[in-house]
């Protein structure tokens, strides 16, 4: 009697696609930019949806002569259709006036 030896079966990769970026992602970013002022050790703003027509913006700033960053600012927004922001908490006031 011979023995058949089986390959082990690979599992199937499934590739996803990459996310599509959200197009009201840069409309926030203008906003919260424009409301609240540029800092100027600003590293990058960072907008998240977290549910319909919900988003988190985070604020990060490199410390000063470092690469290190922190989260200086953080909102949660609620926008509507066409990305206008129409409620923040906390309230965005201006911050920085560059």
């Amino acid at each position: 009697m011979q023995t058949v030896c089986k390959q082990p079966q690979r599992p199937t990769q499934i590739i996803e696609e990459p996310p599509k970026a959200d197009p009201l992602e840069a409309t926030i970013r203008k906003q919260v930019l424009d409301q609240m002022g540029k800092p100027i050790n600003l590293y990058s703003v960072q907008v998240t949806n977290v549910g319909h027509q919900r988003y988190r913006a985070n604020i990060r700033c490199s410390k000063s002569g470092s690469f290190e960053q922190t989260i200086t600012d953080s909102f949660y927004l609620w926008v509507d259709e066409k990305g206008t922001i129409e409620k923040s908490n906390p309230e965005i006031e201006k911050k920085y006036h560059c």
